[in-house]
């Protein structure tokens, strides 16, 4: 039941008028009954597990708050149940959906020893959603930890944890904002049927008219054999192209899905190819799991305090996890890479220059087109198969084969 199906446009509209028809009261509960239906529509096969992981989130958080309250600490200290949290869907997320590529780089570890004896690679699916509900639910844990959240119910953390029109796609959310907004919500108001379906049109737009009329230029790069420089070049920008407004369009229906049950979910994008540096490029792209990154792995790392080579190599790692939690492959790790080290060198050429300030437009826009060029020589790792594939791409577009 992804966003561009019939089915999914049956199911929202029901769901939307049976939502403004309950009872206040009832709302939030029919709106996760709701939630549970739509992920159980789309991947029966692991509904216990988001389930069974949820309440797992909101019983460590449980206990946080009866250590807190009681000032003891209920066989281990908060940080310990913390921490235990934390593991348990940081090993979900590994284990479903990057076992078989640490399993696969195990392999070619002894494949350079030369060892012939190979461990089995597992076939396992990775559950729709998971890299965006873990990131969640580690933002829920760690925020609450640190005592940014206030004592709630089951039915407040439920709704985070399940709302439907964030759940498999984004943008991810943060819990206090979300439950804020219950408190504003009341009478049905024609705002939220006007913003949101403007929004889910303006989605489906960049979706379809832009981001599929793009796909069959972009899959060039997913078959390079026999493609000339300039058919590269034009697959590479069809590429960018198509990721944009394919992204920013999912982020857009989603947004505006939550709207018409009266919630504002993150903003995702905000024209990162429009900016003049690295920085600004990741402040305005995917924004928020970049925010993620910054506020729950940079921050804690020592951010931007550290000397600057801790705070290139925090940056390079953060980014290559990055990279890593798009998708398990080398492509996506060295694509990550490839950003922390331009966002490595940017730090160190602004803490140079302490101000970096294009004065002139001709400079900006100089700036601007190093930075989306920047961008794209990455999207050609995103873009392709294997790492082979994505240097054989480079070196014809710039003339070195």
């Amino acid at each position: 039941m992804i966003f561009n199906t019939m089915t999914f446009g049956v199911f929202l509209v029901s769901v939307f008028i049976f939502y403004w028809i309950v009872p206040k009261d009832w709302r939030k509960i029919f709106l996760i009954f709701a939630s549970l239906v739509f992920y159980l529509y789309n991947q029966p096969k692991f509904f216990l597990l988001i389930v069974f992981l949820s309440l797992l989130t909101y019983l460590i958080a449980k206990i946080i708050f009866i250590i807190r309250q009681n000032n003891n600490k209920f066989i281990f200290s908060q940080k310990i149940w913390w921490l235990l949290g934390i593991i348990i869907l940081v090993f979900s997320l590994c284990y479903f959906k990057y076992a078989r590529f640490f399993i696969g780089i195990l392999n070619d570890i002894l494949k350079l020893f030369h060892q012939t004896k190979q461990l089995p690679l597992p076939m396992l699916l990775a559950p729709l959603g998971i890299s965006f509900f873990v990131f969640e639910f580690v933002h829920y844990l760690t925020d609450l930890y640190h005592d940014k959240i206030k004592k709630h119910g089951l039915v407040d953390f439920s709704l985070f944890a399940v709302f439907f029109p964030t759940l498999v796609s984004g943008p991810i959310k943060r819990f206090q904002p979300l439950l804020e907004q219950e408190k504003e919500i009341n009478n049905f108001d024609f705002i939220y049927l006007n913003e949101g379906l403007r929004r889910i049109i303006i989605g489906f737009a960049k979706k379809i008219i832009i981001a599929d009329t793009m796909t069959p230029f972009a899959n060039l790069l997913l078959s390079p054999d026999g493609v000339s420089r300039g058919g590269f070049w034009i697959a590479t920008y069809a590429y960018a192209i198509k990721i944009y407004f394919d992204f920013a369009g999912y982020s857009d229906i989603a947004i505006g899905v939550a709207r018409l049950f009266g919630y504002r979910v993150p903003e995702n994008f905000n024209w990162p190819y429009l900016r003049s540096n690295i920085s600004d490029f990741w402040k305005n792209w995917h924004m928020s799991l970049s925010s993620w990154i910054k506020d729950y792995l940079f921050i804690p790392l020592g951010g931007s305090r550290r000397p600057m080579p801790q705070v290139v190599f925090n940056l390079t790692l953060v980014m290559a996890l990055c990279g890593l939690w798009h998708g398990p492959n080398y492509t996506f790790v060295v694509w990550g890479l490839w950003h922390g080290l331009g966002l490595g060198v940017y730090h160190f050429y602004k803490s140079k220059r302490k101000e970096v300030n294009y004065v002139s437009w001709p400079k900006r826009i100089v700036a601007t087109v190093f930075t989306f060029h920047f961008v794209l020589i990455g999207w050609v790792f995103f873009a392709s198969n294997t790492l082979s594939d994505a240097f054989f791409i480079l070196s014809k577009m710039f003339f070195l084969r």
